[in-house]
């Protein structure tokens, strides 16, 4: 099968990350990550049990607290993740 997705990155933002018996899902990725597309699962929260997956797997951090907590964590994952991350993220600003 040829690599017609090769240095593709793709996410899925999901409540949950794909479990065992979601087929629909983890048969999407395989496809994907077989025509050479790296994926990225984002996740809610993790109330899976510790299975074998095939992607990489990202969950949304905790916010808890005061709103003006909430708010300075926020603020604080976006520009750790645009300092980081500058040259992916520079085509945003």
């Amino acid at each position: 099968m040829s690599r017609l997705l090769k240095n593709i990155r793709i996410g899925l933002v999901l409540p949950s990350a794909p479990g065992y018996s979601e087929t629909f899902f983890r048969s999407k990725i395989s496809g994907l990550q077989a025509n050479g597309a790296s994926v990225v699962v984002f996740a809610a929260h993790p109330d899976r049990g510790k299975e074998a997956v095939s992607f990489q797997l990202q969950y949304a951090p905790k916010l808890n607290g005061s709103p003006l907590l909430v708010a300075c964590r926020s603020v604080l994952v976006l520009f750790n993740a645009f300092l980081f991350n500058y040259k992916a993220s520079r085509r945003y600003l």
